[in-house]
């Protein structure tokens, strides 16, 4: 087996372990995207991510620092929000925010 296959299935064996555990933002991240594709898009999905991390890890030395789930989520609302108002312009809409009382 090469080296390639085994990191990939490394990986893959990490993002089923995070899905289970409490990683906060990780974890976050792989209910969302099973949500929409499914457990095994979300391995993968997550795999990759968690491959990225490492990489930047050990080839650019960047310290990787759990963000918690409540940035996360913000980070995804705001980003949510953005498109939703980018999608409003296109059809000539303009949207408001609801009044709390």
């Amino acid at each position: 087996m090469s080296n390639y296959f085994t990191s990939g299935l490394i990986f893959r064996h990490d993002a089923q372990a995070i899905a289970q555990s409490k990683h906060p933002a990780l974890t976050s991240f792989y209910h969302r995207i099973k949500a929409r594709k499914g457990a095994l898009g979300a391995i993968k999905a997550t795999a990759r991510k968690i491959a990225v991390i490492f990489y930047n890890v050990m080839t650019k030395g960047i310290e990787f620092a759990e963000q918690g789930i409540k940035l996360y989520e913000l980070k995804i609302k705001e980003r949510q929000m953005k498109y939703l108002q980018k999608q409003a312009q296109r059809f000539g809409l303009m949207l408001t925010p609801k009044l709390q009382v």
